[in-house]
């Protein structure tokens, strides 16, 4: 601290330093000055000021190591969108400056959940401590803090989920990239090259899902498309592994069936060898779409926190979304439930962005029957027990014959093994058991 700082400028420093964002009225009651003593020390400040009349708060900014702030916040679809920039502020989060006029300027108490999914996750996620310890973050990426979040999404090395591109290093890249574009394969070359590069993937983490039941994967390019590859255990491996690509394929089935029946879905295709592999095109990619977890969007404006019907609802009620987007999450929903989907959780279902406001919903994925997955590197013998509940507001004919399809699909597909195909025709009986009920339901009997 300057020894010879103004006694009044100090205070106003420490109040912004401890207390955050205020107004000049508050900061005056927290230090015993005048507004007008208070509004004077404030130019001697490095403080960001946003906000109209009464709504005026100041902040003192701050600096995270390793990032040069503000932090410019680009939408890259077709072409870059200037959004605003990213201020951090004391004594943590962060002031949003728009620059477009269909942004709102505003105070976040952490990083905005609009960015959320710039955060790593999942098994590749895991995997960045490991690929770039010079970023001297904490190796478990469940503890990140907003500051290491921004210190990996603004190195000119990240390319995250969705739309949004952090700083002018990322920017770069990206505009690099428009003139030689990354390395591609040839889709004639895909198996060959994925065994190699899930062996090099796999050295930094455990063979098979990790203790998170993350699915092992991989990033790759196939003639300019970007994918992500699931990779199984080699088939060699006993029974888990023979499971874990019967899943492969039958999340591929799944695609395939919500796709015929008119509902938008994630591309795929299943590659097999030594090991299966499940390659999902990014619908983010080609040309970059914006995307956040419904996960992010709920924690920020609903608060459900575990199912995918009612976090929607709490959205459409605060009209951010629309009454048809909650039919076809409530479609989706039922879908999963019949196809023995038990991971519906509000990171498996994710919503599409304009900018930082949110648009619709983003296609379907990670959809397959979650109840027959390996549990502890063990297969355990499920029962299928369809049921009616849940089936308010929803189709029920149409969702049942689409469920009904997809186990036949997976019981004829001579990708999967004999001992799930048998699996697979024994949950399609259960459900044409269920024929009658949902004919009923059908018919809007009372």
């Amino acid at each position: 601290m300057n020894p010879v700082e103004d006694p009044v400028v100090r205070n106003v420093r420490l109040a912004l330093h401890h207390g955050g964002p205020q107004s000049s009225a508050e900061l005056a009651a927290r230090t015993g000055a005048s507004v007008s003593t208070v509004q004077r020390a404030l130019r001697s400040l490095d403080v960001l000021t946003m906000g109209r009349a009464r709504a005026t708060r100041h902040a003192l900014r701050r600096e995270i190591r390793g990032v040069d702030t503000p932090v410019a916040l680009y939408e890259v679809t077709t072409a870059p969108r200037r959004l605003g920039d990213l201020h951090p502020v004391h004594p943590y989060g962060f002031g949003f400056v728009a620059s477009d006029a269909r942004e709102t300027s505003r105070w976040f108490d952490d990083l905005p959940w609009f960015l959320h999914d710039l955060r790593p996750s999942g098994y590749l996620g895991r995997q960045v401590p490991l690929r770039h310890p010079e970023l001297d973050v904490p190796r478990d990426v469940l503890v990140w803090s907003g500051d290491d979040v921004l210190r990996w999404a603004t190195d000119a090395r990240h390319d995250g989920i969705g739309a949004f591109v952090l700083g002018e290093a990322s920017l770069a890249r990206l505009a690099a990239e428009a003139v030689h574009p990354p390395a591609s394969l040839c889709r004639d070359d895909r198996l060959e090259a994925y065994a190699a590069l899930a062996e090099a993937a796999l050295q930094l983490g455990p063979v098979g899902s990790s203790a998170a039941g993350e699915q092992p994967k991989l990033l790759a390019r196939v003639e300019g498309r970007p994918v992500i590859v699931k990779i199984s255990p080699p088939r060699t491996g006993g029974e888990v592994a023979v499971r874990v690509a019967d899943l492969l394929v039958a999340e591929h089935l799944a695609l395939e069936t919500l796709r015929d029946h008119g509902h938008a879905a994630a591309a795929s295709e299943i590659l097999v060898g030594a090991r299966t592999f499940l390659e999902v095109e990014r619908f983010d990619r080609g040309p970059r779409r914006g995307q956040v977890m419904l996960a992010a969007a709920d924690a920020e404006h609903v608060g459900q926190g575990t199912r995918w019907v009612p976090a929607v609802e709490g959205l459409v009620r605060a009209g951010l979304l629309g009454a048809e987007h909650l039919a076809e999450v409530r479609w989706l929903a039922a879908f999963g439930r019949w196809i023995g989907n038990t991971d519906m959780h509000l990171g498996n279902l994710s919503l599409t962005l304009d900018g930082t406001r949110i648009s619709g919903l983003a296609p379907a994925y990670d959809m397959l029957p979650m109840a027959f997955a390996p549990v502890a590197n063990e297969v355990v013998p499920r029962t299928f027990e369809p049921t009616l509940d849940g089936l308010g507001g929803v189709p029920a004919l149409e969702v049942h014959a689409a469920a009904v399809a997809f186990w036949a699909r997976v019981a004829a597909d001579p990708r999967v093994s004999p001992g799930f195909q048998s699996i697979a025709a024994s949950c399609r009986e259960a459900l044409v058991r269920l024929e009658a009920g949902v004919r009923w339901l059908g018919a809007g009997a009372p």
